[in-house]
């Protein structure tokens, strides 16, 4: 059987689920190639209604009908038009999962369809390319990159979406001195600049990514470039700055949803969980798929007495989430809820390990041994979560500092208290936040 026809059927497929529903999925389009000679029948008599509405009305849109049907009543000639005819299809289908849906996974295979049919320009190696690398194939993806910059050394796009792709794997140090090599700086324009202030970012060195996003400010004043600003002043505690940040973007920006977002994570650590739940809340009728939103809201119907609305909202959405890989950390927040914090931390276990989802489990078993009245549990749980294995380089994020001072506090370790307080110090003077949770705790530790 040719390969080729059963790739174009399944391709075919997945565009006429795009244009019916907008979105897709791998199982979408597994399409049947394997018809029995009525439904041949059929497909071709189909194709044939098709091609009198294309005489009438010379959509282009009916040519795609007529050559779908046309593959489905097995005639195998036609593959040689449908080929030219819809290599442009076949890479927009790839651009949809790259852009839009992020599966590159998906997007892979549909440009390596499109390069069987001749499509073959610099674009779609450099898609190719990326795709390799956010797929496990970073060795073949950054020798494609190479060789595309030898040939195209003019080409500064080919070398950012090499850096984008190296940091979607948190390959930080690499995408640095890629840029570096390419004399690439932060001030030659927005894209560079957020890759610069991300790249310090994974680095932690927020200082660094203070200046990059505020040079992103001073070339375009997007939602995005006040968010990334604030989630820099974030890591290091910087709460007034935060503050004012978020609300610079939300007077030019009211309606954005990632700046009412960061504005409500803000509100709620500044005790206002009430105002903050009223905006996720407001956004969540209206797109309640989002996992952005869902996650910061579950937690605060909790934190506002109503986990059996969490709960409920899980319920509804939870197989829907996008995107998908907050799915574990919202089922994660669900078992908290439920007290089942073993589970809560056994998922997050599963999860790669980094600053998100071990900040995550630090949070987890503040909140497990905070629940428990015998202190002597208390203090087994919470040493059991200073033993959590953390990136050095997380010593400079002060929010993840506070979670394991926190627990050791809690679990009377005042050396381990004092190295982390004196830390935060270190990076924000004016943050007294962990002193005042030790003085509820033992008071004798604060002066």
């Amino acid at each position: 059987r040719d390969s080729s026809r059963d790739d174009l059927l399944s391709c075919i497929g997945a565009i006429r689920y795009w244009s019916d529903n907008g979105g897709g999925s791998e199982a979408d389009v597994e399409v049947e190639a394997a018809l029995d000679a009525k439904n041949k029948a059929i497909h071709e008599n189909i194709s044939l209604q098709y091609q009198d509405v294309y005489r009438k009305n010379d959509d282009p849109k009916w040519l795609r009908e007529i050559y779908y049907h046309k593959l489905l009543s097995g005639d195998k000639n036609i593959i040689n038009i449908f080929g030219g005819y819809f290599r442009s299809e076949i890479f927009g289908a790839g651009e949809y999962w790259f852009r839009y849906k992020k599966n590159f996974k998906l997007a892979l295979w549909a440009f390596s369809i499109a390069a069987k049919f001749g499509e073959n320009g610099a674009f779609l190696r450099m898609r190719s390319a990326s795709c390799l690398i956010r797929t496990g194939g970073r060795h073949e993806g950054e020798s494609a990159f190479n060789k595309l910059i030898e040939e195209f050394p003019q080409a500064k796009h080919i070398v950012s979406s090499y850096v984008d792709s190296l940091l979607y794997i948190d390959a930080f140090g690499t995408a640095l001195s890629i840029l570096d090599k390419h004399q690439i700086i932060c001030t030659d324009g927005p894209w560079h600049a957020v890759q610069f202030g991300r790249i310090y970012m994974g680095l932690h060195k927020y200082q660094e990514a203070i200046i990059a996003f505020k040079t992103q400010l001073k070339f375009e004043s997007t939602p995005i470039a006040y968010q990334n600003l604030a989630r820099a002043y974030h890591k290091i505690g910087d709460t007034p700055n935060e503050m004012a940040v978020l609300e610079r973007g939300l007077g030019l920006h009211p309606t954005s949803k990632r700046l009412n977002v960061s504005m409500a994570a803000l509100l709620e650590r500044i005790g206002n969980p009430e105002t903050a739940r009223d905006i996720l809340l407001k956004i969540f009728d209206d797109d309640p798929h989002n996992g952005w939103v869902i996650f910061p809201l579950i937690k605060l119907l909790c934190k506002c007495n109503d986990p059996e609305k969490a709960i409920n909202i899980f319920e509804q959405v939870h197989g829907k989430i996008i995107p998908e890989f907050l799915r574990d950390s919202i089922q994660s927040e669900i078992y908290i809820i439920k007290k089942n914090y073993r589970d809560a931390i056994n998922i997050l276990n599963s999860r790669v390990q980094d600053e998100h989802s071990v900040g995550q489990k630090l949070e987890a078993y503040f909140i497990w041994a905070m629940d428990v009245d015998d202190t002597g549990e208390r203090i087994v749980i919470a040493r059991e979560g200073l033993n959590v294995k953390v990136d050095e380089k997380l010593t400079n994020n002060v929010p993840g500092l506070f979670s394991i001072g926190k627990l050791a506090v809690v679990a009377n370790e005042h050396e381990e208290y004092i190295k982390i307080k004196d830390r935060i110090a270190a990076i924000n003077p004016d943050l007294k936040d962990l002193q005042e949770f030790a003085r509820s705790m033992h008071p004798e530790w604060v002066l």
